[in-house]
């Protein structure tokens, strides 16, 4: 089964956009985060993909990110009217002229990406209906799980499901390979 012909994903977090990579939906991609690398820069010219978020942080270290989350609030993206706190700040913009109709984001971590909460913000005035689909795994089966999430939200539910099954495979099989190498170790010594 083929994504219906107007699909145009908008990605928030680099494990959707690597999800719908792997799904072979790269084509639809129209937009996403200035962290995002799952997409090559001949695919952005091509396609003609937005970089949707901005670097809030601006650091260079994982002490620099604790010093400023701990002792300042969120900069935030500034629309008429309206403060969406951030650290991811949206680019509204750029979501404009991306014209996403599903829109993949988390609601684990307001510091990790833009929340649902951010995007229904900036969205909510669109005047076309756009679907957010917020990705919480928090386990290996969640995990697994966010493919058909994924799939299913850009109508391929079938190759979700498919994806799913051989990435649960392909961890059985590492595991049966670290199994198998601890044995031939613990056998030679």
């Amino acid at each position: 089964m083929a994504p219906p012909d107007n699909l145009r994903i908008g990605s928030l977090l680099p494990s959707a956009t690597a999800i719908c990579v792997s799904l072979g939906l790269e084509e639809y991609i129209v937009g996403v985060t200035h962290e995002c690398t799952a997409l090559s820069s001949d695919d952005n010219k091509q396609n003609k993909v937005h970089v949707l978020t901005k670097d809030g942080l601006n650091v260079t270290s994982q002490g620099d990110i604790h010093k400023i989350i701990s002792s300042t609030p969120a900069p935030s993206c500034t629309l008429p009217g309206k403060e969406i706190p951030s650290f991811y700040p949206l680019l509204e913009d750029q979501m404009e002229l991306a014209k996403p109709n599903v829109i993949f984001t988390q609601d684990l971590c307001a510091v990790c990406a833009p929340t649902a909460t951010d995007v229904q913000k900036i969205v909510k005035d669109e005047k076309s209906e756009v679907s957010i689909v917020s990705l919480q795994p928090t386990t290996l089966q969640e995990v697994a799980d966010s493919f058909v999430t994924v799939a299913k939200a850009c109508g391929i539910e079938e190759r979700g499901i498919a994806y799913r099954k051989k990435w649960w495979s392909d961890l059985e099989q590492l595991k049966s390979t670290i199994l198998k190498t601890r044995i031939d170790k613990s056998s030679k010594q």
